[in-house]
């Protein structure tokens, strides 16, 4: 069992992320991009993209870690399981800690309602 009271693993395989890339419902914040698709299996997933566009490697592995934490907060709060892709936008970067929790809170109420 997971540390937030549910099974979730990272997404590995490229072919896990494409399928989500293409064919993933997506959610648009101006912090981030969220593509999920909700699966059968009983763990959910979650991976995390930062691209060169959000800034160097220190604001890309900062970005990745704060949606690491938001990814597992989301799917630890629902009854479903999906998986999920956590795309980092160049605005995550210079925001504050706590501005995340608001379209945190939007994206649990948008996957909830899929449950």
């Amino acid at each position: 069992m997971g540390t937030f009271g549910k099974d979730i693993r990272a997404l590995k395989a490229s072919s896990e992320y494409s399928v989500l890339l293409s064919s993933g419902s997506r959610f648009i914040c101006p912090l981030f991009v969220a593509l999920f698709i909700k699966v059968q299996d009983s763990n959910s997933s979650f991976g995390v993209i930062a691209s060169k566009k959000v800034g160097g490697a220190v604001s890309r592995n900062r970005c990745k870690r704060v949606l690491r934490v938001c990814a597992k907060r989301v799917l630890a709060q629902l009854s479903s399981s999906f998986s999920v892709v956590f795309i980092s936008r160049k605005a995550l970067s210079a925001s504050k800690p706590g501005s995340i929790l608001r379209f945190e809170a939007e994206l649990i109420s948008n996957l909830a309602a899929l449950s």
